[in-house]
């Protein structure tokens, strides 16, 4: 995405989805951090705490996701 923005500068859809992506990518670091490896341990999801941060970072990448649907459907 930032090298399509820097080849076409014109090109405004990207210039709104680059942050979009950004953040998708830091939800992904995210889950990654909480997850500690490829594979949590089975005992992890059996807490409660740990099921509920998972799902609050889903939420906002659902969140994020709308938006960039937005960008696509208004920039045409």
């Amino acid at each position: 995405m930032k090298d399509s923005l820097e080849k076409y500068p014109d090109l405004t859809m990207a210039e709104k989805l680059l942050p979009l992506y950004k953040q998708m990518g830091e939800y992904t670091d995210a889950i990654w951090q909480l997850h500690g490896d490829f594979f949590s341990p089975m005992e992890k999801f059996r807490e409660h705490g740990f099921r509920a941060e998972i799902a609050e970072i889903i939420r906002k990448m659902g969140g994020v996701c709308d938006e960039i649907l937005t960008v696509f459907e208004t920039d045409k």
